[in-house]
């Protein structure tokens, strides 16, 4: 693997992933979202992202072209996407879940609870 494949595997899934959790905490109308639509937002934020730069990696040439017919590409676009999801799930679990959880804490030993 190239520095510039692991770069462009670095922003497409990982990266997307943690920046699409990142717009989420940050952007007002994002935070808006109702809890129940606020997971398949952030999925489908991540797999576009993930899909756009994969698609920028391809025409700019700094990945490799899938060899074989169409279920290859169908494949490696499947993993892009879930990557970038499975990033951004990690991300909010270790980032705001704790953060909720520390403030759980705090309501218990006798503070008074903030969102």
């Amino acid at each position: 693997m190239t520095f510039a494949a692991f770069v462009v595997w670095a922003l497409e899934g990982p990266g997307s992933g943690v920046l699409c959790f990142l717009l989420m905490e940050r952007v007002k109308k994002l935070r808006k979202i109702m809890p129940d639509w606020k997971r398949f937002t952030a999925w489908g934020i991540s797999g576009g992202i993930a899909a756009v730069i994969w698609g920028l990696a391809l025409v700019l040439r700094a990945i490799e072209i899938p060899p074989g017919p169409w279920y290859e590409w169908a494949k490696e676009a499947f993993r892009v996407i879930t990557t970038a999801i499975l990033a951004g799930e990690a991300a909010h679990g270790l980032i705001a879940l704790r953060q909720r959880a520390n403030r759980l804490r705090k309501v218990r030993a006798g503070g008074t609870w903030s969102p």
